[in-house]
């Protein structure tokens, strides 16, 4: 378990706790949360220091400070719930980097903690409980509920379907960071723990055409997707890195098939030609499941056409053959179609994690 500190220090000698904080044998901590780098606020999943076909909108990294739609749990060395820190204050430091100063009732050498945002506001509620944010029982719940257990477990239904970031709606959010402190650490009155980098907890799918193509899209529709999430992706707790992503192996792959549905979510319209879903995690790979894909009714000199796209492409730019994708959390699946024949429909496919990877296929 975490370890409690013995001895003398000054956590133990008198200092003021906030007024309605912990006390004065907790531990005072400072921290930041983070969106993405301040530079790049675009959207958490553009590509760093390079241009991006979509800028995002403003909505996309927001994390509603004002309304208090967060909290942070403290877990042990062992990933037992131990507390949620009482926050005393947070204030904005850059664009979407916010500095947290917080207490812990008691005191720890080795923890994680997990930071959560944006879940009261977006009909993520556990369809059962109707709980926003996971509730655990401390000295009993372990940190793996928020990313396989049922406190974690969030529903994916048609409110959710037609979700577009806004004031009013804003993308759920993770990020956790561990922390093995030493004595050095404690010489001051409030403990800097570094800045905890938070990543969404939903993919992004766009399907749009080439402006040259002559091609007009009438509506397109998801095939086969999640009807729940959890909060966290697997086993991510050292967050500590702006270019932390979720991966194959952070995918919750154990979900039962009741949490998948086959049947079709229409993508929602943004603009001209470009369609747009915020989607839960969907195992492609997985055996026995149906994978995801995407029937688009397009236009061309008059004849409307049908095609299906697969989340098919490089997984990295070294790749030479082309695979299945899992869809990710936070992760942006942009799809151009940029031409049609008799035949064939060839399209573009850009997965952007947080750096481009740029996939040509082509689907009858």
């Amino acid at each position: 378990m975490g370890l409690l500190l013995s001895g003398c220090n000054i956590y133990f000698n008198g200092m003021d706790g906030a007024a309605d904080g912990v006390g004065n044998d907790g531990m005072h901590v400072t921290f930041a949360i983070s969106a993405g780098h301040p530079d790049y606020a675009g959207t958490k999943a553009s590509s760093y220091g390079t241009p991006s076909l979509e800028d995002g909108t403003e909505w996309e990294n927001h994390i509603n400070i004002t309304g208090g739609d967060y909290l942070f749990y403290l877990f042990d060395a062992n990933g037992v719930f131990r507390e949620i820190l009482f926050v005393k204050d947070i204030a904005s430091s850059d664009n979407n980097t916010f500095i947290v100063q917080a207490e812990a009732r008691e005191i720890y050498r080795d923890f994680t903690i997990v930071a959560l945002a944006n879940w009261k506001n977006g009909g993520w509620d556990m369809l059962a409980s109707g709980n926003a944010y996971p509730v655990l029982t401390a000295g009993a719940s372990t940190i793996s509920e928020i990313w396989t257990g049922t406190a974690g477990l969030r529903v994916y239904d048609a409110s959710s379907r037609t979700f577009t970031p806004s004031a009013t709606s804003l993308i759920p959010m993770y990020g956790a960071r561990t922390y093995n402190l030493e004595d050095s650490d404690f010489t001051t009155e409030e403990i800097s723990l570094g800045t905890i980098y938070l990543i969404r907890s939903l993919a992004k799918v766009d399907v749009y055409v080439d402006s040259a193509s002559g091609i007009t899209i009438n509506s397109v529709q998801l095939n086969c997707h999640s009807n729940c999430f959890h909060c966290a992706p697997v086993g991510m707790i050292a967050m500590d890195d702006e270019w932390d992503q979720a991966t194959d192996d952070t995918m919750n792959t154990n979900l039962v098939q009741v949490s998948f549905s086959p049947s079709s979510l229409d993508f929602v319209k943004i603009g001209t030609n470009l369609y747009r879903l915020y989607i839960p995690e969907y195992p492609n790979k997985r055996e026995g499941l149906t994978p995801s894909t995407i029937s688009v009714s397009m236009t061309k000199n008059g004849i409307e056409r049908g095609g299906v796209i697969n989340f098919e492409g490089m997984e990295t730019t070294s790749s030479t053959e082309k695979t299945r994708l899992n869809i990710l959390r936070n992760n942006y699946y942009k799809f151009c179609i940029t031409g049609v024949t008799d035949y064939n429909t060839d399209t573009f496919i850009e997965v952007v994690p947080f750096d481009d990877v740029n996939n040509d296929i082509v689907f009858e």
